[in-house]
């Protein structure tokens, strides 16, 4: 990752669909089995390239398809870990615990094809507050921010895309 955004530097553009091949080929069949990496690799690749759900930077269109689904698999996942943990911080419902185990067991599947989220303002706070590294507040920055007043002013929603649907947690 130094190679691709050398120190006070801008990231690299040529080459850079192929480093990101390279990087993510290894686990195309599997997962790596320390997940910290894989949360390194998504953060840190994010900070470089920027999130491929949100823009498809020249960097990412470079990229194989392979590489490139494999990775928003990866933000799939890291995207739903965080809301549920975020929301069991800020909202103690005991339904929550429920909630998470049916929702990962869905991904865990392959049911749940994306997803992205929309925090109230203390989910918001306190996934910041999980961010361990620059690249991780970088990441967990993209965030949606769900601004309703009155009612829903303490309602976070976790969308989700499973197949042709469209859910809403």
């Amino acid at each position: 990752f130094a190679w691709l955004r050398p120190d006070g530097k801008n990231p690299r553009e040529r080459g850079a669909g192929r480093a990101i091949d390279a990087v993510l080929e290894p686990w195309l069949s599997g997962n790596p089995d320390d997940p910290k990496y894989q949360a390194d690799v998504i953060s840190s690749l994010v900070a470089t390239y920027g999130d491929p759900r949100l823009e498809r930077s020249a960097e990412w269109k470079e990229a194989s398809e392979k590489s490139t689904a494999l990775f928003r698999r990866w933000l799939t996942e890291e995207t739903m870990l965080v809301f549920l943990k975020a929301i069991s911080i800020t909202n103690h419902d005991p339904m929550w615990p429920s909630r998470h185990k049916f929702w990962m067991g869905l991904y865990d599947e392959g049911q749940i094809d994306e997803a992205w989220v929309a925090f109230d303002t203390m989910a918001y706070e306190a996934a910041q507050g999980m961010a361990e590294n620059e690249h991780e507040r970088e990441l967990y920055r993209g965030f949606g921010r769900q601004i309703a007043r009155g009612g829903r002013k303490k309602t976070s929603l976790l969308v989700m895309r499973i197949g042709r649907r469209i859910v809403v947690e």
